[in-house]
């Protein structure tokens, strides 16, 4: 009776978990139109990720990846979609067909009005009377405030240049205005390459972080964190901007812990609405080797230059503030005995795609089932449903994050996961051989460079087109990706110069305060003519892919070099207009770009105005 009854209550609750994952599943193959397209910057044209987009009127959508790129499938057309980003106007656009589509959002304004002089007269105090309210309101109303919504949760994990992990989960949620309070894991799946070696890092519940980094200070002494009764003793704080975004009045604050502050604190920057004191972003890093509440597992190795990076943000749905997205990055330098075995890095997102009202409070902690297998094995049994993966992805893929994954599942190496939330975060150093969540993989993965900037480059230079023996000077802005938000870490900019084949010219470095540098680079007199890229790039961004890095093409031509017959310098009052075609020559029947540069007798630049005819 006893081995009847444990098969019985096994069969049940297969058929009940089973059942769950088909009432996920079944919509997706309702759902028969694809909407797909990028969302990108009006004014600048570049893309940007992490917009929320949303079915008008149904709360249900999707995100912009990290390339600003978006793709979703709708039951019938046309369909009105909502697209919002914080530092954006929102927009509406009816979709009839499901041709890829580019949607051009139009920035936030500075505000420049009575409001800015104001708080210039007392900006600090302004910034503290703006946290403490903030703060009160929420802890005001997150004791009251109940919201749900379902959520996707994408992390990736490298051990040195290898992928080590992969985790895809779909949780079902409860919120508040202070961040995620509750969730249960609808759906998951993991794969993870495990090192002979001994030697890889592995996250155990990194999703924890989610529900540790709230907007309040956390139920924690080991952490400390702007938005507090307190910030007054703890934080300098300074108000760099106000912007004006859909008709609201939103407050870009900087945090720096005080000298005084001994303890791990996050630093950073946090926007929040003028007139209703709402926590909109937290954007923050932790830097601190000694961290209590994340622990290294086993006694081989230790880490060096440990970081965690939050980036919690909210939005306005039928004038409730809800949660949009939450980023989180964590990197350090493994070591044993004194020895630097990798670097590695952790990047994951969290994004809301549906939000709904339950006809009462629902509990979604704790374990799924409970009786004497562990919830992993149980689910491990169930086998892994591809198809589910196939058709619900609620964030785009991008290209590479398709080949990592196109990769796990060639090797198999995908099994069905589900975390035990109330573990502590944990890394491993060791074998996983035993651990039931592992599905080994032995064979060598190719190497892959994730495309999740968390940085960007403006660079700009005097002229476009310089003469040999020239200065190219320059002014550099290093912005936050997302919301083009200066970058508040000091960093080096890293310029580069290269010639039309590829070789050095010119390479040195400048210090970046506040998102902001300048310098300048001697041209040789022995430069050829043609055209040279210019590259630039932050320390930071050297961890992630170097296509991403800031490139344009300059025209630099020779003083003294002879230009095709067909392209020689024309005299005119002793002033000399030299022409340079694109690649050197000019093709006939092809089209060509055609530089030129103007100098007077005294071999100075002039303005010129003109037409070019056949």
């Amino acid at each position: 009776m006893g081995q009847m009854r444990k098969w019985l209550i096994g069969t049940f609750f297969k058929l009940v978990i089973l059942h769950a994952g088909i009432l996920i599943f079944f919509p997706a193959h309702a759902q028969k139109f694809e909407i797909s397209g990028k969302v990108v910057n009006d004014q600048t044209g570049e893309s940007i990720p992490f917009v929320s987009i949303g079915i008008k009127d149904i709360h249900k959508g999707t995100a912009s990846n990290a390339l600003g790129e978006f793709s979703f499938r709708v039951d019938s057309l046309p369909v009105i979609l909502v697209f919002s980003h914080l530092s954006f106007e929102t927009k509406e656009i009816t979709i009839s067909d499901s041709k890829p589509i580019e949607v051009r959002l139009t920035p936030g304004k500075l505000v420049m009005d009575e409001v800015v002089i104001k708080a210039k007269k007392g900006d600090q105090d302004f910034a503290y009377k703006l946290l403490i309210n903030a703060h009160d309101k929420i802890v005001y109303r997150a004791r009251k405030e109940d919201h749900y919504g379902k959520a996707f949760y994408r992390q990736i994990s490298k051990n040195g240049d290898i992928y080590s992990e992969l985790y895809e989960i779909f949780f079902d949620t409860r919120f508040s205005r202070n961040g995620v309070e509750d969730w249960a894991i609808q759906e998951g799946r993991y794969a993870l390459r495990l090192s002979e070696a001994d030697s890889f890092i592995y996250n155990k519940n990194f999703t924890l972080m989610v529900r540790l980094l709230t907007i309040v200070q956390p139920k924690t002494d080991d952490l400390i964190m702007p938005v507090s009764r307190v910030v007054r003793d703890q934080y300098y704080l300074t108000l760099e901007s106000l912007l004006s975004v859909d008709g609201r009045t939103v407050a870009v604050i900087r945090f720096e812990k005080k000298e005084t502050v001994k303890k791990p604190a996050m630093e950073g920057t946090i926007l929040i609405d003028v007139d209703s004191h709402d926590v909109l972003k937290l954007i923050g890093t932790i830097k601190n080797d000694h961290l209590n509440f994340v622990k290294l597992k086993g006694n081989k190795g230790y880490w060096k230059n440990y970081t965690i990076r939050s980036e919690i943000a909210f939005k306005y749905l039928d004038d409730r503030l809800v949660m949009d997205y939450m980023r989180l990055w964590q990197n350090f330098d493994y070591y044993i005995d004194s020895v630097l075995i990798h670097k590695v890095a952790t990047s994951s997102f969290f994004s809301y795609y549906e939000y709904y009202n339950p006809p009462k409070r629902k509990k979604l902690g704790g374990r799924l089932v409970r009786w004497n297998r562990s919830d992993a094995a149980l689910l491990d049994n169930l086998g892994y449903n591809q198809a589910f993966w196939d058709n619900n992805i609620i964030v785009k893929r991008t290209p590479v994050e398709a080949e990592v994954i196109a990769s796990f599942e060639a090797e198999r190496a995908f099994g069905s996961i589900y975390l035990n939330n109330r573990d502590q975060i944990m890394l491993e150093d060791y074998k996983l051989d035993n651990d039931p969540l592992i599905v080994r993989v032995r064979d060598q993965l190719k190497k892959y460079e994730l495309p999740h900037l968390a940085q960007k480059v403006y660079l700009h230079h005097d002229k476009p087109v310089y003469l040999s023996g020239e200065r190219l000077w320059f002014r550099a802005y290093v912005v936050q990706m997302t919301d083009n938000i200066p970058a508040q870490e000091q960093d080096l900019l890293h310029v580069v110069l290269a010639s039309p084949a590829g070789d050095i010219v010119f390479a040195s470095s400048w210090p970046v305060i506040a998102g902001k540098t300048f310098g300048d680079i001697s041209l040789p007199d022995s430069l050829p003519s043609g055209e040279y890229t210019l590259k630039a790039y932050t320390e930071w961004m050297r961890n992630f892919d170097k296509r991403l890095f800031y490139n344009e093409r300059v025209t630099i031509l020779n003083r003294d070099e002879q230009q095709p017959e067909m392209l020689q310098a024309v005299k005119n009052d002793q002033n000399i207009i030299n022409f340079s075609a694109e690649g050197g020559n000019m093709v006939e029947s092809m089209p060509v770009q055609l530089g030129f540069a103007v100098q007077d007798r005294f071999g100075k630049g002039m303005m010129i105005k003109g037409r070019i005819f056949d």
